[in-house]
């Protein structure tokens, strides 16, 4: 059975934006008061430096006073995920996905981590919650159809070749077909 290739699946915050000026950032920033917004602007710029550790600590820090900010969440989650903390990158996404339930980046990005993860029922429904929100001119409806084209024939495949496919995935192999 041929699969394809996971790059445009497992584009995993491939549209990321720091400091991005949708609106639900733009609410964020204005709700957060000036030390966390001066905590949040810091961490963002040790996340690009690549300070990943000290960006993890100053978004934790400014969640510890507002907890719901949700691009707080978001970079959060692309702080850990960098650092390959995926299970605590997939937390802070399901955290923002409860705060902004129509945030389809959020929901496709998750359903990302969970097909890394290798759980395919909830990446599937991550994906299909997504479909719904997603404009038909959104960015994602493409990734969304590949996403569950793709979960679609991985449920085909039997267990083993499935164990063998994410351990690849996890390993940072991206394989182009499985027989």
């Amino acid at each position: 059975m041929k699969l394809k290739s996971m790059a445009s699946v497992l584009v995993f915050f491939g549209f990321l934006s720091f400091g991005s000026p949708c609106a639900a950032a733009a609410q964020d920033n204005q709700a957060m008061s000036s030390s966390d917004r001066g905590i949040k602007v810091l961490a963002d710029q040790q996340l690009r430096d690549g300070e990943i550790l000290a960006a993890i600590e100053n978004y934790k820090k400014a969640l510890s006073s507002d907890s719901s900010a949700r691009a707080v969440y978001f970079n959060l989650a692309i702080a850990y995920y960098t650092n390959n903390q995926i299970e605590e990158a997939a937390k802070n996404l399901e955290t923002l996905a409860k705060l902004s339930p129509y945030d389809t980046e959020a929901i496709y990005n998750l359903g990302c981590l969970k097909l890394y993860l290798g759980d395919i029922q909830n990446a599937e429904k991550c994906f299909q919650d997504a479909a719904l929100f997603c404009g038909p001119a959104s960015r994602f409806k493409p990734l969304l159809e590949n996403g569950l084209s793709f979960l679609n024939q991985v449920k085909q495949l039997d267990s083993e070749k499935r164990k063998m496919l994410f351990l690849l995935f996890r390993q940072g192999a991206i394989p182009a077909f499985i027989p």
